[in-house]
């Protein structure tokens, strides 16, 4: 797989009712069958989660060497330079700080069947107070970071995992 590649994955009912009731909101609230999206960059994978380490349960951004198993895989349609690709890791390596927010995570599904007024108003409710982030924006705030404007709305608080497909940055791996 190239570097910068969007892994996505679909809803998957669990045996964790925390995470199928989050799953489904999502499915429902954007209308897409996507719940969970990871990127791709020097040869390891990066997301915003939420999971076990042994017993402690941990989040914020996950890394994990190698690329991970994903239901659909979307490469870039350009090639990222050494450069790019080392700074996008070093990017999602520094966000490891910040958790992972499910308090924002619902208040973005309520917002989002109202995204086209938000969008004019460019603003996202809840989105500047809240501490914390949610898996959509890693790969957003990855590449605008090296200079790519993948959701030209400039605004990573209004994306979802399925709006990835859309994007003309990215062709599906078949």
């Amino acid at each position: 797989m190239k570097d910068g590649t969007i892994l996505l994955y679909k809803y998957k009912k669990g045996d964790n009712l925390l995470f199928n009731i989050a799953g489904k909101g999502i499915v429902f609230f954007t209308g897409y069958p996507y719940t969970h999206i990871a990127l791709y960059v020097n040869g390891k994978t990066y997301d915003y989660a939420v999971w076990k380490e042994g017993k402690k349960l941990k989040n914020g951004v996950r890394v994990t060497d190698g690329l991970l198993r994903a239901d659909e895989y979307y490469e870039p349609t350009f090639n990222l330079t050494k450069e790019d690709s080392y700074a996008m890791a070093k990017y999602c390596g520094l966000l490891g700080q910040y958790p992972y927010s499910f308090l924002k995570l619902f208040s973005l599904a309520i917002v989002y069947p109202f995204r086209k007024i938000f969008k004019l108003l460019k603003w996202v409710p809840f989105d500047n107070i809240m501490f914390g982030d949610v898996c959509s924006v890693l790969p957003d705030e990855a590449y605008g970071f090296v200079g790519y404007d993948i959701f030209p709305d400039g605004r990573s608080g209004y994306t979802v995992p399925g709006m990835y497909t859309e994007c003309n940055y990215f062709t599906k791996v078949e």
